[in-house]
């Protein structure tokens, strides 16, 4: 039996898959049928593993919550010969009942989507900036190349330089060629996500370099 182990497995459970194997989800008390394929019969356990309620032939667009559960095992329902009947009007009521959590998902996942390109964006002037470093050896250099993706105050900067023999940390001042410098951007991203427990994102990127500047007169920077 699957695990959800990520907060994407706890999103996705056997959304958008063929066939779905069982699936357990832990500190669980309300799951949604959007998206699938099947039909889910629900086991809902305690803390304990024991089952205390079964939700049989859960069909797709549809919520199911038991507020004394600890935890639910998602599992392709089986086929029942019996026929089934529906009362007016149900579907429509559980519909609007799935629309806002559907909507929150949506949401949250275009947040999502933004923040990767955000998370893209610092990986690329991160390396950019290690490059000047390495080029210049001159760390007004490496700020400038830094400002001119992002205001002065949007992200925080970290930089760590190495002596290449002894590999023991040294200031900027002391830094020649063939020593290592290491880049680190920071940058908070606000997520509006609070009801799946979400606040701002810490994004970072971290990038290496050998300074390769050969100047051996102060201050060692090259142009």
């Amino acid at each position: 039996m699957k695990k959800a182990v990520t907060f994407c497995d706890r999103i996705f459970g056997l959304m958008f898959v063929r066939k779905g194997e069982p699936f357990f989800i832990s500190n669980c008390q309300m799951i949604h049928t959007c998206f699938l394929r099947f039909d889910l019969d629900l086991f809902w356990v305690d803390r304990e593993g024991r089952v205390i309620r079964e939700d049989k032939g859960v069909k797709p667009w549809r919520i199911r919550r038991c507020r004394a559960a600890w935890g639910v095992i998602e599992s392709p329902a089986k086929i029942n010969f019996q026929k089934s009947f529906s009362v007016p009007g149900q579907a429509l009521v559980e519909t609007a009942l799935v629309m806002p959590f559907l909507l929150l998902f949506i949401f949250g996942f275009l947040q999502l989507s933004v923040a990767v390109t955000v998370k893209q964006k610092l990986s690329y002037v991160t390396h950019f900036a290690a490059q000047v470093g390495s080029l210049t050896n001159d760390d007004r250099r490496i700020l400038g190349a830094i400002n001119e993706f992002y205001d002065e105050d949007s992200v925080e900067l970290s930089l760590v330089n190495r002596d290449s023999v002894s590999g023991q940390e040294i200031v900027s001042s002391q830094r020649r060629s063939g020593d290592r410098l290491t880049v680190s951007l920071r940058q908070a991203f606000p997520l509006n996500i609070s009801l799946l427990g979400l606040s701002d994102l810490s994004l970072s990127s971290e990038a290496s370099s050998s300074i390769l500047c050969n100047e051996t007169n102060p201050p060692y920077t090259c142009s």
